[in-house]
């Protein structure tokens, strides 16, 4: 017979959860919760111990029940779950906010989009792409955690070979990579100037609040990124 918790218990685990959601600055994978709650659970901070298909029963309860009674939502972004304004209050909620947003140049714009979709690639393969210098780019992307170094190439002067981030995925709400909105079909994607024309297109994407229903362009998306400074090559 199946494990059913009472009321109290299930009501205590939802809240429990809310808790942690709401407290995490980065979504949490439900491995990631799962584990939370076993430490705490072997620390004595709780006397509970949930299993894991609890915890994720929990979590749909959260996102079918008690968010949305309190104007808010569940969304997916980086592998992980998080707590997001519920998008009927998202023009409300926007008065939070200064007016002014972070804009990106088109420089940016297209480094960033091309890293995305050519990673894990090195400074001198974006550089062939856009025909310029790249460095500071590189470094101003870095500093705002959307992109990240993850090795070095094997060949002479070894240089950096860079890709998105965690935080990428998170501005942009994306569960994975392979969530990026495809690019249309091209004769040849290694033929660097159909790829360059093909990045300056428009790419729609689901807007930061979770609603899929809204699509921005890629410009207007990267605006959801926290820093108020305007970013130039």
């Amino acid at each position: 017979m199946a494990d059913h918790r009472e009321p109290e218990q299930t009501s205590a685990l939802t809240k429990a959860i809310v808790s942690l959601l709401f407290a995490s600055e980065k979504p949490l994978s439900l491995d990631a919760i799962v584990q939370i709650f076993n430490s705490a659970h072997e620390a004595g901070d709780i006397e509970q111990h949930y299993k894991a298909d609890e915890i994720k029963t929990g979590i749909e309860a959260v996102q079918n029940d008690i968010l949305p009674s309190l104007g808010l939502m569940l969304g997916r972004a980086a592998g992980g779950y998080r707590v997001l304004t519920s998008t009927a209050y998202a023009p409300l909620v926007g008065h939070l906010f200064p007016t002014r947003k972070t804009r990106f140049s088109p420089a940016a714009l297209e480094t960033i989009a091309l890293i995305a979709y050519r990673q894990p690639c090195t400074r001198s393969e974006i550089e062939s792409v856009r025909g310029v210098d790249c460095g500071g780019m590189l470094r101003n992307l870095l500093e705002r955690g959307l992109i990240r170094i993850v090795g070095q190439r094997d060949e002479p002067g070894r240089p950096l070979i860079y890709a998105t981030s965690d935080e990428f995925l998170s501005v942009f709400s994306l569960d994975s990579l392979d969530e990026l909105p495809p690019l249309r079909q091209i004769e040849n994607l290694s033929d660097e100037t159909n790829f360059r024309a093909e990045l300056l297109e428009e790419i729609s994407i689901a807007d930061d609040t979770g609603n899929n229903a809204v699509q921005l362009d890629f410009e207007a998306a990267v605006q959801h990124a926290t820093n108020d400074d305007d970013v130039h090559d």
